[in-house]
């Protein structure tokens, strides 16, 4: 039986299928991925990058937590 081509596939992968158990699974030392290397500076960048992306929804939520602490507190006391 002939694969079926599609016109749209351009090879990307969307999620990884590669699962123990499966008949197509291959370990992974068979995959060749070059690792990547980045300057300092890049490195750095990239530290920066995820820590702004992590710290504002993680401040959002304390404040979020101190204040609905506070308002329960001070309700229930007045």
């Amino acid at each position: 039986m002939k694969k079926k081509e599609y016109q749209d596939d351009d090879g990307r992968t969307v999620a990884n299928m590669n699962v123990e158990g499966f008949r197509w699974y291959r370990p992974q030392s068979e995959r060749k991925e070059k690792p990547v290397s980045l300057s300092k500076s890049d490195r750095r960048a990239v530290y920066y990058a995820g820590l702004k992306t992590f710290l504002l929804p993680a401040l959002c939520v304390l404040a979020g937590g101190i204040a609905a602490f506070l308002l329960c507190y001070f309700l229930w006391l007045w």
